[in-house]
């Protein structure tokens, strides 16, 4: 099992695009409530920043089984050394150990890019995100209470923060 990651290519979107759209389905990590379509996520995957706010993917036996995206935290300058960090693990590679691998691989490649604080938003009742960052350093920063709304359901949003020193 492999615990690297590269660069994301076009070519790997419809992988990455399953992975998410079954996130989206099991109402797990994200707001979005249907599936997402190639073309409303092509536009984002191929933004002019790629190379400032990369996705990452791991492989194993030639097919997809993670990825972490980088998000721009703020349009403001000033936070500009601050981005979003998001992971994303096919539902049969979860609880493997591999989150940890990955995103701290994720988090050396965050030094290399400048970036000297790491975010991640989860929501509150999404403990085995919020496990999984925690073990990787990160403290909680944040607590917006039922900011978030899904199906009708309040939702509080936990802001994990990691200095990238």
């Amino acid at each position: 099992m492999t615990n690297t990651l590269r660069e994301a290519t076009k070519d790997d979107f419809d992988q990455i695009k399953s992975i998410y759209n079954d996130v989206v389905l099991r109402k797990v990590s994200t707001l979005d409530i249907g599936a997402v379509d190639l073309e409303q996520e092509l536009e984002d995957f191929l933004r002019k920043d790629k190379k400032r706010y990369p996705a990452w993917v791991s492989e194993y036996k030639d097919k997809i089984i993670a990825y972490i995206v980088l998000r721009p935290f703020h349009r403001r300058v000033g936070y500009d050394k601050t981005c979003e960090i998001c992971i994303y693990i096919d539902k049969n590679f979860q609880g493997q150990k591999l989150g940890k691998k990955f995103l701290s691989c994720a988090i050396e490649k965050t030094k290399k890019l400048g970036f000297a604080n790491l975010l991640a938003f989860i929501f509150k009742d999404n403990e085995a995100s919020i496990r999984l960052f925690k073990k990787s350093g990160f403290k909680e920063w944040g607590h917006l209470p039922k900011v978030a709304y899904v199906k009708e359901c309040e939702k509080d949003l936990i802001i994990l923060g990691l200095k990238n020193d």
